[in-house]
């Protein structure tokens, strides 16, 4: 039967789980970008905090949107593998062609020269030089192509963590195993009261 309460331990678990591997995967990222030799630091003083919208044009935010919407996308399918009391989400061809195809953009995005689709998302693939607060004198440079690699990398191995997470731990053997000591502890614990 269905489980009795949503705020179960195995649910902490499982969300618990997946935001510390995401936030250790988006540390990881992070540093990689942040140690590379062409990195320059956005010069936040230079901006005004009620001038917000300039502050996109930089290599943390490029970072932190390829991080946080692989996740984000990631987060429905690791959640819909299915157990005992929902089908998983491959079974549901429309739901598997807006996943491929949300993915596959995000990786195009990522993986792409400079073209007029990383510009409407503000990416920086190529020398910013226009847009406050940067200049042609302090600028932001591109990021290299090959540091995006390295990026999709990292990207790759926090999706595959938090399915390993949540397909082989949560929902496999060791959340049966759990699942079992648990039941057999709460019993012991309701006896004794």
């Amino acid at each position: 039967r269905p489980t009795s309460s949503l705020f179960s331990g195995f649910t902490v678990l499982s969300v618990a789980g997946k935001l510390a591997l995401n936030v250790v995967f988006l540390e990881m990222a992070w540093r990689l970008v942040t140690t590379h030799e062409d990195y320059v630091a956005f010069p936040v003083h230079l901006v005004r905090i009620t001038e917000w919208w300039k502050l996109n044009r930089n290599w943390e935010t490029t970072t932190l949107f390829f991080m946080y919407t692989f996740q984000l996308f990631w987060s429905a399918i690791v959640y819909s593998f299915g157990d005992v009391f929902r089908l998983p989400w491959y079974t549901n061809l429309f739901l598997m062609f807006l996943v491929t195809s949300s993915l596959g953009f995000l990786i195009y995005l990522l993986q792409s020269e400079p073209n007029y689709v990383t510009r409407a998302f503000h990416l920086v693939f190529e020398d910013v030089t226009e847009y406050e607060p940067w200049s042609r004198k302090h600028y932001c440079p591109a990021m290299p192509k090959a540091l995006r690699a390295q990026l999709l990398l990292v990207i790759i191995a926090n999706l595959s963590s938090t399915a390993f997470l949540e397909k082989v731990i949560i929902q496999g053997r060791i959340g049966s195993w759990l699942r079992t000591m648990g039941r057999a502890l709460s019993k012991h614990v309701t006896l004794r009261l």
